[in-house]
């Protein structure tokens, strides 16, 4: 199935640079993912098939700005951002390098954010068009299981 992904990605200036095999909590394996580079290197990620569809994930590297990622599935939203001249990477190996610092860098910056602002932004991207009906309700949830 990946496969035929291949030449959209190539079309894209995405080369494929090798395939892996994700294993789900029970240890069996529960999702192949190919793993690609732009040209220009300074774009990389994975195409893999979730249970309603394709999944791609592109990550960009800004030196002293962070990351900017763009998740492409059929529930989520694209998205587009202005940024200057990525930090590039080589094959799968640069790609992974990436994804662990991608890693690395997510929990820092929450840690830097102002906490009541990072919940409402949390309740709100995962209510959607819902926050305005249950958002403050789950926030006020939220704060009670944690206090």
């Amino acid at each position: 199935m990946l496969e035929r992904a291949e030449p959209d990605l190539e079309w894209s200036g995405l080369e494929p640079v090798g395939d892996l095999h994700e294993l789900g909590e029970d240890g069996r394996p529960a999702a192949a993912v190919r793993w690609f580079v732009s040209r220009q290197g300074g774009v990389w990620g994975w195409l893999g098939l979730s249970p309603t569809g394709p999944a791609m994930l592109l990550v960009s590297q800004v030196p002293g700005a962070g990351f900017v990622t763009t998740l492409r599935s059929p529930p989520a939203p694209s998205a587009v951002a202005a940024m200057r001249e990525p930090t590039p990477v080589e094959g799968l190996e640069g790609a992974l390098e990436g994804m662990a610092a991608l890693k690395a860098h997510v929990p820092a910056w929450r840690a830097a954010q102002d906490p009541d602002e990072l919940l409402r932004a949390d309740v709100k991207r995962i209510l959607g068009d819902q926050f305005e009906d249950l958002g403050e309700a789950m926030v006020m949830l939220v704060r009670m299981e944690e206090g």
